[in-house]
């Protein structure tokens, strides 16, 4: 019996939303809806100074972080390992893992600051755009207990900004291999098309030959397949020989292809408030089915109700109770 339903590495960034009024905020920085920028403090502070006034609402974060808090808050043994700094946005980021997961390897260095993300909200689509400084997030991984608990869990999961720091790159490709080796599944978030366009073959060594269930959204497909030759799911599954392709289409739903059965399911209707970590959501959500022994259809109803509740808030995770049977 394995200890833990999900298990993950991630870059921990404290995500900061605010609500802007319109755009005129973002080109006045030579940014547009929906950009994703990794700049230093400095740039980040400026950013952050001119927004603020508009409110804000602060969040642990980072995407591997969305997909195991969502594990916890529906009830699965889930484990979240990153980096935050000694200040005060560290000791808050590793509070919230305490309340939704019961525990947390969040490690603390004294060699800056935690990372932070602002998330920048834009009408009338509830777009956001970030603005990322890394800070401590992406040091090397201090991965230890991390490897030790790779041997106990029912699955990995990884994604594909951590490997965009090459020193974290062999750390990420051992806990996939550890987890594997154990009888786990590893999963694997594609997480960006800036992902795809910078860490060249690694990102299909990490595919084909580590992961057994991929998350990916149309986008990022269409940059993945045309830089690997590859011309549909179904090609790619029997080329990286993976067990299950999960397609996510924002408002259009999402199309699961597991061993041969291609499920497609809708979204949960709601008001888009704010469209931070609903594909990490969906994530944490198909998972935590999966660990539970459901099946994909029932794995994907979850997935997007939590999704949908998710996109019905300010914040990359939900907080409140929900009643999952209902949605089975």
């Amino acid at each position: 019996m394995k200890k833990y339903d999900v298990i993950g590495v991630g870059n921990a960034l404290m995500d900061v939303l605010i609500e802007l009024p319109d755009s005129s905020l973002l080109e006045s920085f030579g940014m547009k809806d929906g950009d994703w920028s990794v700049v230093d403090n400095s740039q980040w502070e400026k950013v952050f100074e001119a927004a603020k006034t508009y409110g804000m609402k602060t969040d642990s974060g980072g995407s591997v972080a969305n997909t195991i808090a969502t594990v916890g808050l529906l009830g699965g043994n889930a484990l979240y390992n990153g980096t935050v700094g000694n200040d005060e946005f560290g000791k808050m980021y590793s509070s919230g893992f305490d309340k939704l997961c019961g525990a947390h390897d969040i490690k603390t260095s004294e060699q800056g600051s935690t990372g932070k993300c602002l998330c920048l909200i834009t009408p009338p689509l509830a777009e956001r755009t970030l603005v990322v400084h890394y800070g401590v997030a992406d040091q090397p991984y201090q991965m230890e207990n991390f490897m030790k608990q790779c041997s106990n869990t029912k699955i990995g999961h990884f994604g594909g900004y951590t490997v965009m720091n090459k020193p974290n790159e062999n750390a990420v490709k051992d806990a996939m291999s550890e987890v594997k080796r154990n009888g786990g599944l590893v999963s694997f978030d594609l997480s960006d098309k800036i992902v795809i366009d910078s860490t060249g073959d690694t990102l299909w060594e990490l595919v084909s030959g580590h992961a057994d269930i991929i998350f990916l959204n149309e986008d990022e497909s269409n940059a993945f397949f045309s830089k690997f030759g590859i011309d549909s799911v179904e090609s790619l599954m029997q080329r990286a020989s993976l067990e299950t392709v999960v397609m996510k289409k924002g408002n259009k739903g999402s199309q699961v292809f597991h061993k041969g059965e291609i499920v497609s399911v809708g979204i949960k209707e709601v008001e888009a408030v704010d469209t931070t970590g609903a594909g990490d959501a969906y994530a944490g959500g198909f998972l935590y089915g999966l660990t539970q022994g459901l099946g994909i259809e029932q794995c994907c109803n979850i997935a997007k109700n939590i999704s949908g509740l998710t996109v019905s808030q300010i914040g990359g995770v939900y907080k409140e109770k929900v009643k999952i049977g209902e949605w089975l």
